[in-house]
């Protein structure tokens, strides 16, 4: 039996949610919604996922923004993604839905605001 917890990422809720693998079943508790339940599914799994991070505010008493991924990323390049997400700095405006970086590290992918900033 393995058994894992983690805080959900996927709104602002963050669900704490908890994941344990019993006879190659996943039973699963803790989530609030639906996006939670497939977020544990693929972090306790190998497959690729979409990133949530926060970058660099300039211009905002927020101090930071969140952002996503706009299509799921392999694992093995999770890291080095949240760590270049986290050092980039944008400053305002900005709309939902922008892209903040371009085609992270050649993936295909783009990192997008997921709230507007004026």
């Amino acid at each position: 039996m393995n058994h894992k917890t983690f805080k959900c990422q996927v709104c602002p809720v963050g669900c704490s949610i908890e994941v344990t693998s019993e006879d190659n079943d996943l039973i699963i508790k803790g989530n609030n919604c639906n996006r939670g339940l497939e977020y544990a599914r693929s972090l306790y799994e190998d497959s690729p996922q979409v990133l949530f991070g926060r970058c660099i505010l300039s211009n905002s008493s927020m101090g930071r923004l969140a952002v996503k991924t706009s299509s799921p990323i392999p694992k093995e390049v999770k890291s080095k993604v949240m760590k270049e997400i986290q050092n980039t700095r944008v400053s305002g405006p900005i709309k939902k839905g922008q892209v903040i970086i371009e085609n992270i590290f050649n993936l295909g992918v783009d990192v997008v605001a997921m709230r507007k900033v004026l």
